[in-house]
């Protein structure tokens, strides 16, 4: 798996890489570039954290249906990066997801997007207008009716199609597991996110500068090629005084 976690992390500082730096001073260009790489890694970071826990942390529900707490490292994330770092995370470990451990195909990828999104980007857009744990708590709430919401609706109106079973079977379906199941997730998620959410905010500026840190030694391509976007932008021809 360590060549598709490379390959994520480079497809990261790829879209770095093409941000316009034409309006910017040299220190603003450079500032803006270790900031991108320091946040690209820890997006890559959430990736490979998320994508072991879904592979190692699944537990069997009901029929079909698995519990895995990617969503709380999702929705963490999104806490420290926001809603569209949440979008990012869940996409990359959804697709990684498809071609590895699941068998649900690309319906399956669209599904744990959607479910993930739900949840994740809903909590970390409210923490974002609200920056404190009463943030927290009403952006993981409604993430969590919205996770219900989306899911049974997905169900209602995909399953028959995708699964072969009358739409009344379907609807017998959402009270019986469905609907427990996705009440018991996003239950389990809120609670996993609010016991992980104050002890990362209390150790984030230590813990996530020596992660970052270690991460970038361990792919020295990563490393690199910051520098060389560092060089390139000390050297560009756009460090003429403005007037």
């Amino acid at each position: 798996s360590l060549p598709l976690v490379e390959f994520v992390y480079m497809a990261c500082f790829s879209v770095a890489s093409s941000v316009s730096f034409r309006d910017y001073s040299f220190k603003e260009r450079t500032d803006d570039i270790m900031s991108k790489t320091r946040k690209l890694t820890m997006a890559g970071m959430f990736c490979t954290i998320s994508y072991l826990v879904m592979v190692f942390c699944r537990v069997p529900v009901v029929l079909f249906l698995k519990y895995d707490p990617k969503d709380v490292i999702v929705t963490m994330g999104g806490f420290f990066l926001g809603p569209p770092a949440a979008f990012f995370i869940s996409v990359a470990v959804s697709f990684m997801e498809m071609f590895s451990v699941s068998d649900t195909g690309l319906i399956g990828f669209i599904m744990n997007v959607v479910s993930t999104c739900s949840f994740a980007c809903t909590a970390s857009l409210i923490y974002r207008k609200v920056h404190n744990f009463k943030g927290v708590f009403a952006g993981l709430l409604c993430g969590s009716i919205l996770m219900v919401t989306v899911m049974l609706l997905w169900n209602y109106y995909l399953v028959p199609l995708y699964m072969g079973i009358p739409r009344e079977t379907s609807v017998e379906l959402l009270v019986t597991a469905f609907l427990p199941f996705n009440v018991l997730k996003s239950g389990l998620n809120m609670v996993f996110a609010l016991f992980l959410y104050r002890p990362l905010i209390t150790k984030y500026p230590r813990t996530f500068y020596v992660l970052t840190m270690v991460r970038l030694q361990q792919y020295p391509k990563l490393g690199a090629y910051a520098h060389r976007r560092e060089r390139s932008a000390q050297h560009s021809p756009d460090d003429r005084p403005r007037h």
